[in-house]
């Protein structure tokens, strides 16, 4: 487990065992090709055997043939044929003529050492050349011409072979009426010239037999007679390959040694050692490069991340265009982003901390000025309860309006209901009604279903002081605030204030959409305020639309979600 641990860790490891493997295969892929060569060179050879021993046994019965030729003209001529017919007195007077036919076939044909000529009794009444005691000489004339077995010379320890041919009548062809036998007596000089032709290596072996496996001729000098039986078998060290003719009733037989079936072609060797050792410097080469344009590199950035956590103001610097290159680059970018954020959280605690201490600060002071707003609260209850002594109704009613909407504004919840915001807008208009002496009306729609769903607080009340203050204050007629609170498809509530005042010229509108998108706070109580307030408070989910015309009022519409996000 250790050691796969290790070589998963190490990508030098890998990608040596790579380089093992690919090596493994290359080798294997040579020794293959090498045996694969071998092979089809042993076929080849072989095939080549058997096709030159096919085309020896073509010219092995093309002199069969030249042999049947030269006897039928030989037995047949008009000499031999008078020779035959005359008594023993006549043929030795006529003998020379004979002779003289016998003699020119002897200077035309070198192969042929003697010629014979038999009665039908078997009795040799001529001859001509080498004397010779064939041993298998036949007792009778055979009916077809025929070759006989190889014998030795006694004199000169030759090998030679006997033809026979039947003369037969020609005069009375029916009856076929034997008259004699001509026999030539060979020599197998230009049967090696037949076997050297068929040979398929420098070192095979050729053996021309007779029907008794006697060796007639053979392209290798040999002191053996006959063929051994092992010797026309295959073994380790030969492939033996045979042909017969099927007139002469001979055989050929091919023997191949095995390193000549193993020999291979130099240029071929030369070509694969060639590729082989092409594919081995390759192999070292990609080794080579992985090694100095990977893993070094990748070394280096593992050594620079480690010292980095010491010298942090460190940078990796490669001078590389490729991916390696890129990831240096992304990694010094990186570290500058990182130090640039750990500025910036830093910058964040310190100000979070000056944050929490000004809360304390304010905490302490809110403290101290807790008995205020239950004085203030005990305060207008006083009024109103003299101004009901004295039967003055409006001013307690404004009174008591006053004192709900600071109970209300002093609550520490920013979260209410939406029947809790329509009650404090009616509180607050009774205000307005009463201050301006009934010239501004203030009208709240509430729609049924909905006055428990929660809504941010105060979102109303800036925005009816803005329709009061900014729209109606300023014309002498009569004005109407129109508050309407109902809800949307999706699950959202949709607050509508519009006001029949003055209202702006479109490019006072515009200017002051502007700053409401660029105003990231306000110490008033504007639009601009409400606009950020629900921007921290929901998000991107609500939406704030503002329409205003010159002398047509101003409208604005509020949609949030109906689900306050968590705080």
């Amino acid at each position: 487990m250790g050691l796969l641990k290790k070589f998963q860790e190490k990508l030098v490891l890998q990608l040596l065992v790579l380089a093992f493997f690919l090596f493994l295969l290359l080798l294997g892929t040579f020794c293959a090709a090498k045996l694969y060569t071998q092979w089809l060179v042993q076929e080849s050879t072989l095939e080549l055997g058997r096709s030159n021993l096919t085309q020896a046994k073509l010219r092995l019965e093309e002199h069969y043939k030249s042999l049947g030729n030269l006897a039928t003209a030989l037995s047949y001529s008009p000499t031999t044929e008078q020779y035959l017919a005359q008594d023993s007195l006549s043929r030795f007077q006529n003998s020379e003529a004979l002779s003289a036919v016998f003699a020119n076939t002897l200077l035309l044909e070198g192969d042929i050492r003697s010629i014979y000529l038999y009665q039908a009794n078997m009795e040799r009444i001529a001859s001509f050349g080498k004397e010779f005691s064939i041993p298998d000489m036949p007792s009778t004339p055979p009916e077809e011409r025929a070759i006989g077995s190889g014998f030795l010379s006694e004199n000169t320890n030759h090998l030679y072979y006997p033809f026979y041919y039947p003369i037969y009548d020609l005069r009375t062809p029916a009856s076929r009426r034997l008259l004699g036998m001509l026999a030539i007596v060979l020599a197998p000089d230009s049967l090696d010239g037949i076997l050297s032709e068929s040979s398929p290596t420098d070192h095979s072996e050729l053996y021309l037999l007779d029907r008794q496996k006697r060796i007639l001729a053979s392209t290798l000098p040999t002191q053996l007679t006959h063929l051994p039986e092992e010797m026309l078998q295959c073994s380790l060290k030969y492939q033996v390959q045979s042909a017969a003719s099927p007139s002469s009733g001979w055989s050929i037989v091919s023997r191949i040694p095995a390193f000549d079936l193993k020999k291979q072609d130099s240029q071929a060797d030369a070509i694969m050692l060639l590729l082989g050792g092409s594919s081995i410097a390759l192999l070292l080469l990609l080794i080579c490069f992985c090694y100095f344009h990977i893993i070094r590199p990748l070394r280096q950035v593992e050594g620079f991340i480690r010292r980095n956590i010491k010298q942090p103001e460190e940078r990796l610097h490669l001078n590389r265009a490729d991916e390696i290159g890129t990831v240096s680059g992304s990694l010094n970018q990186l570290l500058d982003t990182r130090k640039e954020m750990h500025e910036k959280i830093q910058l964040s605690q310190k100000k979070m901390y000056e944050i929490e201490l000004a809360k304390k600060q304010a905490q302490v002071i809110a403290y101290q000025s807790q008995i205020n707003p239950h004085f203030l609260y005990n305060t207008l209850e006083c009024i109103r309860d003299m101004a009901l002594y004295y039967e003055a109704d409006s001013i307690a009613e404004i009174t008591m309006a006053l004192s709900f909407l600071f109970r209300y504004a002093v609550k520490g919840n920013s979260i209410v209901t939406v029947a809790d915001e329509a009650a404090y807008i009616k509180e607050y208009g009774k205000i307005i009604e009463y201050r301006f002496m009934g010239k501004i009306t203030i009208d709240v729609d509430m729609e049924a279903g909905i006055g428990e769903k929660p809504m941010m607080k105060m979102l109303l009340q800036p925005l009816v002081e803005n329709a009061v203050f900014h729209g109606l204050e300023q014309q002498e007629e009569e004005g109407l605030v129109d508050i309407h609170i109902g809800s949307q498809e999706g699950g959202r509530l949709c607050f509508t204030v519009s006001d029949d005042g003055c209202g702006m010229p479109q490019e006072q509108l515009e200017a002051l959409q502007r700053d409401m998108e660029r105003q990231s706070g306000s110490e008033g109580i504007g639009i601009g305020n409400i606009y950020q307030r629900l921007r921290l408070f929901y998000g991107d989910s609500f939406s704030f639309a503002l329409e205003s015309s010159l002398g047509n009022g101003t409208c604005v519409t509020v949609s949030i979600p109906v689900q306050v996000p968590p705080h």
